[in-house]
């Protein structure tokens, strides 16, 4: 493994000028999501953005309002989530992306008036966009750095067994076969099945926690 490939979360200011500064800041209770974003040129970028949570109806509403000066679509609305296309000038970062080359790992997350980034690339860019943001003289913070690891999520027992719970229909309410006739079937203990059980729910339940809120360790 090339050990110059690094895994790095930025949390960064957004001016409070940027709009979607203030509205992330007046909609805390809403998840704001950068699904994509395509690079026009170094002054606009096409942002597609997701919008989850109870207020979306009223969010839409106050969006619709102030964002004269953005060329948006709307891709999707519910009572509790939407889909937006904006094109926009942000030069405020767009820059600093374009420049260093950096490659995201998506969705981005917005809350509160910070940008929650996670970026997988060469050590050398990781610098060149910290650069980047230095001269543009945009705050920020190292959440956390450390070499990439492609780790796998579950082994291929686990996989296995995860298949033939869900398949018998041990998650069903009622469940359809028991913890002692699913181990006979996959010939361990009951204890055993268990065990393996609980070690795969802590793993899927933390990967999803960490896929939707960056703030749980």
């Amino acid at each position: 493994m090339n050990q110059n490939i690094v895994h790095v979360k930025f949390k960064i200011a957004i001016p409070k000028s940027k709009l979607l500064s203030n509205l992330s800041i007046k909609y805390p209770e809403l998840d704001f999501k950068i699904l994509s974003k395509l690079f026009l040129s170094e002054e606009k970028s096409l942002t597609l953005l997701q919008i989850i949570g109870s207020t979306t109806k009223q969010f839409i509403l106050d969006f619709g309002n102030i964002s004269s000066k953005i060329n948006y679509q709307i891709l999707f609305k519910s009572e509790d989530m939407a889909l937006l296309s904006l094109e926009s000038a942000d030069p405020w970062i767009l820059n600093a992306f374009i420049k260093s080359q950096l490659l995201l790992v998506y969705p981005l997350i917005l809350k509160q008036g910070f940008a929650y980034i996670d970026a997988i690339d060469e050590h050398s860019k990781i610098n060149n966009f910290l650069l980047e943001l230095e001269r543009k003289e945009i705050k920020y913070f190292i959440q956390s750095i450390g070499e990439f690891r492609n780790s796998i999520l579950l082994t291929k027992r686990q996989k296995e067994i995860l298949l033939k719970a869900y398949s018998r229909g041990y998650f069903e309410i009622p469940r359809k076969v028991s913890l002692s006739k699913l181990a006979k079937e996959l010939k361990i203990s009951p204890s055993s099945l268990s065990e393996t059980l609980r070690r795969i729910t802590k793993k899927l339940s933390n990967f999803y926690l960490k896929s939707i809120n960056i703030f749980i360790k």
